[in-house]
């Protein structure tokens, strides 16, 4: 990456560790710029509320659900291989009736599974609040000032209670339920670059020093050209055309 000599005086205060990163290893990466950057970026608060995700609804239990699972632990394993062979049809049916009992079992047990996960993590909101580590909304003075910022929440909608290297848990016997942190790595946003061209945040010039002119195959344009070019159009469209990759999928249908 080419470095071009600035002024560290010409710039704003906050990216002149970023520049003089550059400065200091040219060939540092797009990511890592970002990154950098980035961590001078203040976090922005909002006095208002974040709403918490919905509560999980109780999964339902269907009738058949009790008499599938007996099945299930009656039939399990119906099959096995100890050779590499082909199957009689009596094992294939096996395996058939097999499967199909795992799915209707298991969709119950994965809905329930989730639900649970989602139980303990508004457990963990709430009991954040109660113990007065977690707060809903920026608590701000008379001025607006904001004294305590609302605690951040993750990806999800939950407070983020842990930290780097620093698990919040909840206790259940030799076990706990742990929420653990993951940073997400900064990278420039395409949809940031529109807004703050769209609203003069930066210039032309700029914008148009870090985007370029993408050409795809456009379906439209190109039986345009066919109808104004026959000849020439298709013979482009020959050239192009490539046969697909044959495929194979699995299901389970009902014989007709």
């Amino acid at each position: 990456m080419t470095v071009t000599s600035t002024p560290t005086t010409d710039i704003e205060p906050v990216l002149a560790g970023a520049l003089q990163l550059l400065r200091d290893k040219p060939e540092i990466t797009l990511e890592d710029l970002a990154a950098e950057v980035a961590a001078a970026i203040p976090a922005k608060v909002s006095p208002e509320a974040q709403p918490f995700p919905a509560l999980p609804r109780k999964v339902a239990i269907p009738g058949t659900f009790t008499a599938a699972l007996q099945i299930l632990l009656d039939m399990l394993n119906s099959v096995e291989l100890d050779s590499r062979r082909s199957l009689a049809q009596t094992e294939v049916d096996l395996l058939t009736r097999e499967k199909n009992v795992i799915t209707a079992v298991g969709t119950v047990l994965a809905a329930r599974e989730k639900a649970i996960s989602e139980i303990i993590r508004v457990h963990m909101d709430v009991a954040a609040e109660e113990a007065g580590v977690a707060i809903p909304r920026d608590q701000a003075a008379p001025d607006g000032t904001v004294i305590v910022a609302a605690t951040p929440r993750d990806q999800n909608g939950h407070y983020l209670l842990a930290g780097p290297q620093a698990p919040h848990q909840v206790q259940s016997g030799p076990v706990a339920w742990s929420q653990e942190y993951g940073a997400s790595a900064p990278a420039p946003s395409d949809g940031e670059l529109q807004a703050a061209f769209e609203g003069g945040e930066i210039t032309a010039e700029d914008y148009n020093s870090v985007t370029r002119l993408v050409r795809v195959f456009d379906p439209i344009k190109a039986r345009a050209y066919i109808r104004k070019s026959p000849a020439r159009g298709l013979s482009v469209l020959r050239r192009i055309t490539r046969g697909g990759t044959p495929k194979a999928s699995l299901y389970l249908r009902k014989v007709s």
